[in-house]
């Protein structure tokens, strides 16, 4: 009887085990599908703008590209397929602000104009020093830009 016994123990501990049921899946938490979109999305696209500040007269390069850093979004949808580089002139002096597409750009005039609108929407603070006053003239920059896709 003990020998019967041991020899089903044996042989129910051989026997293959039907595959484990699956633990259900909780549902997404509310906090969970409200990630930041910024968060998601880790690579820069494809079509993101490479600004460069080649030239800068009146203020440092480095606070030029700081500020018009502010417009790469708005300067990522100006690109068309292949690519393509512009240089603006900015020119900014006390209230007034110019920009200008120089020769030789790469991209199409309807790119040029979305460049142009672009880079007009970013806010330059006024200061004391950059529009003037009644014992401060006006002062301001000029710079030259290079955007490339």
């Amino acid at each position: 009887m003990k020998l019967t016994l041991l020899a089903a123990l044996v042989f129910t501990a051989c026997e293959a085990l039907p595959p484990p049921t699956p633990l259900p899946v909780p549902p997404p938490s509310p906090t969970a599908s409200a990630k930041p979109v910024a968060a998601a999305q880790t690579t820069k696209p494809k079509e993101a703008v490479q600004l460069t500040v080649t030239e800068t007269k009146g203020m440092d390069p480095a606070a030029v590209g700081k500020i018009y850093g502010a417009a790469t979004e708005s300067l990522g949808h100006c690109h068309q397929p292949g690519g393509g580089t512009v240089h603006v002139t900015v020119v900014k002096t006390g209230t007034t602000l110019h920009l200008h597409v120089e020769p030789g750009a790469t991209l199409d005039p309807r790119a040029h104009d979305c460049v142009l609108e672009a880079l007009s929407t970013v806010d330059l603070t006024e200061t004391g020093g950059n529009v003037g006053g009644p014992a401060v003239p006006p002062s301001g920059f000029t710079s030259l830009l290079t955007l490339s896709w």
